[in-house]
């Protein structure tokens, strides 16, 4: 169970690393990723459906370690598309770079929570 979540885990990171690389627009960005997300999420879920977890330490690492790295993406870039700002690129990047190291901020307070 573990190997395929990771399996699916890199196929996620390399779609998305694409679709950054793709499009120099942050909105499309967002909108591609989310989409991206949803289908890994749904697969992802699809799988832990239908196969059993081997052990309960495969089970505690899939939804402390394995899930929330797509659980972390889906909410930045949601927070990101949903918080669109009007006006030029400037502003917008300015916004986002803003928005960025709020998200970094409140992950490092909370590592220790994320950590537990």
């Amino acid at each position: 169970m573990v190997k395929i979540s990771h399996a699916i885990l890199f196929d996620h990171e390399e779609e998305l690393s694409k679709i950054s690389f793709d499009y120099d627009n942050p909105i499309p960005i967002c909108d591609k990723s989310i989409e991206c997300i949803a289908i890994h999420l749904k697969v992802l879920k699809e799988h832990v459906l239908q196969h059993q977890f081997q052990s309960i330490e495969d089970e505690v690492k899939f939804f402390k370690i394995i899930k929330p790295k797509f659980s972390s993406k889906l909410i930045s870039f949601k927070k990101l598309e949903t918080c669109n700002p009007m006006g030029g690129k400037k502003m917008r990047r300015t916004y986002y770079d803003n928005e960025i190291n709020k998200l970094n901020n409140y992950l490092s307070e909370s590592l220790e929570f994320y950590n537990y």
